[in-house]
């Protein structure tokens, strides 16, 4: 909706531009009208919670912590962010790649049973993704869905679009195959991070009020370093981690 917004007013732009005013002004309205649409196209098509081209849950209530994690199922670091998680008595949910999950079956199947939720992050997470058409990105999907469904029963219902990054292409195939997308409202970036002190602080500074869906990765040793003392963190700030309440 917002995109078809802006396409109507940059084109109402430029035929005002044109028709009414003279040449002198005429370029510069045009110039300023095209800058200001690329510009918000682009950030449109990388922030999800902008809901440029698709509506996508990104907003938690005040004082709740969601916590999420993509790229997985990992053999290295998805056991050890699963035993911290029990610990804790804190659910998250899982956002998982499908040629992983035929690697690692054992692992969906624990995320499954210790009761978090598991959500569809494309079949192969390749950069070609965000270029594909509707139906190539709908096929994309629907067999990590077919492989999530076979392993664990469940019907998936959840998806975040590979780097985050949607499109009409995307936002089409994710609404034909009937699924909600979810964004984040918080980002540390802890791909970047070796310096676990430095994720872990980033993240607390992100999150004081809560209210937070954190977008992390299960493959990063960063994160899986700091998950323990950052979970302690909110829960004395009187934080509490909850999981995702979508129609």
């Amino acid at each position: 909706m917002k995109f078809r917004i802006l396409l109507v007013s940059y084109s109402a732009a430029l035929f005002v531009a044109f028709f009414w005013l003279s040449e002198g002004l005429m370029w510069w309205v045009s110039l300023s009208a095209t800058l200001f649409f690329l510009t918000l196209l682009l950030y449109g098509v990388t922030t999800l919670k902008f809901n440029f081209f698709l509506h996508s849950v990104s907003h938690p209530p005040e004082g709740t912590v969601v916590l999420s994690f993509d790229d997985g199922p990992d053999p290295v670091n998805t056991p050890k962010v699963l035993a911290i998680l029990k610990k804790h008595q804190v659910k998250a949910i899982f956002f998982l790649i499908g040629h992983k999950v035929t690697q690692y079956p054992q692992l969906v199947k624990q995320i499954q049973t210790e009761g978090h939720l598991i959500g569809n992050h494309s079949d192969a997470h390749d950069l070609s993704f965000t270029f594909k058409g509707t139906s190539d990105v709908e096929q994309d999907l629907a067999r990590a869905n077919r492989k999530l469904n076979e392993l664990t029963g469940l019907k998936i219902k959840y998806v975040r679009p590979p780097f985050g990054i949607t499109n009409p292409n995307i936002a089409r195939a994710i609404q034909n195959l009937g699924m909600i997308s979810i964004g984040w409202n918080v980002r540390p970036k802890d791909t970047n991070y070796t310096d676990s002190e430095k994720l872990l602080k980033v993240l607390q500074r992100k999150t004081k009020q809560g209210g937070a869906l954190i977008l992390l990765h299960d493959r990063v040793n960063a994160t899986t370093e700091i998950l323990e003392e950052y979970i302690l963190f909110c829960k004395k700030k009187g934080m509490k981690f909850g999981t995702l309440k979508t129609p």
